[in-house]
């Protein structure tokens, strides 16, 4: 019997991963058509690399033990759903075309340590609430609104100031 291998990354435009053990999971820029991404509660990895899948437009993470998230240069990607309580650093770096209206979503990431937004061009206004976020990236951002109340704040690095209307940042620790 003569087994045949099918390379995939071409054709595969869903994906809803099930299987449970894997402490990395890389889909690395390698499927150029996946549009699709859905990690189930089950699928228990600590870190998901999906950067530069250019076509990826829906992600939706449920792993309560997803640590790490990278997308940078997810350009196409529109909409993220991540339900990780566990997240501790999301890289959205280069993710052009998310629905700007982040600031909830982002919000509910309350383990949240390091949040990189840099490149993301659509990005207006940002209210976050992250109690444990330390370091904030949002250069080359349109940003002109920006509220953090983010208590462990040690590193933010924000637009040129001439896009900047109004900032309100308080990093004061109870």
């Amino acid at each position: 019997s003569h087994e045949r291998s099918t390379d995939v990354s071409d054709t595969l435009r869903s994906l809803v991963c099930l299987w449970e053990s894997t402490h990395s999971l890389s889909v690395c820029g390698s499927c150029r058509n996946l549009i699709r991404l859905k990690i189930e509660k089950s699928v228990q990895p600590k870190r998901l690399n999906l950067a530069e899948n250019k076509q990826l437009k829906k992600l939706e993470v449920f792993s309560p033990t997803v640590e790490q998230i990278v997308l940078s240069h997810c350009k196409e990607l529109e909409s993220i759903d991540l339900r990780c309580e566990n997240l501790e650093h999301l890289n959205l770096h280069g993710c052009r075309s998310v629905d700007p209206d982040l600031s909830p979503k982002l919000n509910s990431l309350t383990r949240l340590h390091v949040l990189e937004m840099n490149g993301m061009i659509q990005l207006e206004e940002l209210n976050l609430t992250l109690p444990r976020l330390t370091r904030l990236h949002v250069q080359g951002s349109r940003l002109h609104e920006l509220w953090l109340s983010c208590p462990e704040l040690r590193e933010i690095l924000l637009p040129k100031a001439r896009n900047m209307l109004s900032v309100r940042i308080h990093c004061h620790r109870s």
